[in-house]
């Protein structure tokens, strides 16, 4: 329970991808029994026309920016759709 708290609490920040340096907001958590626990991490648009491009990429490949502010959004009465957790 921890963990996923921990987790969580990471939602709206920054990150960047260690590894491929693909950097963006983290929208969404993916837990799996495994062990194995992803955030997706989506990057602003670049206009009005074109889709975000976002990716699921596993938490300890992940640099969170803790200096800069959390992303918030009130939705406690419009909840959005995302892009379905990756499947295996």
């Amino acid at each position: 329970m921890n963990n996923e708290i921990n987790l969580r609490s990471k939602m709206g920040k920054q990150a960047t991808d260690k590894i491929t340096g693909f950097s963006g907001t983290i929208t969404a958590v993916c837990m799996y029994v495994t062990g194995c626990d992803q955030y997706s991490i989506t990057a602003k648009a670049k206009d009005n026309f074109t889709p975000c491009q976002s990716g699921w990429y596993d938490v300890n490949r992940i640099e969170i920016h803790e200096d800069q502010p959390k992303l918030v959004i009130e939705n406690e009465n419009t909840k959005g759709a995302m892009t379905p957790p990756p499947s295996y």
